[in-house]
């Protein structure tokens, strides 16, 4: 079953990739798959959890069992972002390198 948000992230993605790999763009982007895993983790187990729910599922979880674990994966998803993303100096870093690039 395909969601509206489903959609949307795909859109999202076939823009961004149709945009780092075109000939005329204003700014180099840099993708940074390893900084943004949690996230892919994060959309599949919110996914598989949706599935498997209440939540427009096949109603194996309840909500209760539904919530616990989807508590457990937002405090497993935030532990990970917390230690795989950038410093904020290695963020600003590239903010103002994005700028120079496009003033020129």
């Amino acid at each position: 079953m395909i969601y509206k948000g489903d959609i949307i992230i795909l859109i999202g993605l076939v823009s961004l990739f149709l945009y780092k790999f075109s000939k005329r763009k204003t700014v180099q982007i840099k993708l940074n798959f390893m900084q943004s895993i949690w996230l892919w983790i994060y959309f599949l187990g919110v996914g598989i959890i949706s599935y498997l729910s209440t939540f427009g599922g096949i109603n194996i979880l309840s909500t209760t069992a539904a919530s616990i674990l989807l508590f457990i994966l937002c405090i497993i998803t935030l532990l990970l972002a917390t230690y795989i993303t950038r410093t904020p100096e290695e963020i600003q870093k590239n903010i103002d390198e994005a700028i120079k690039e496009n003033n020129n």
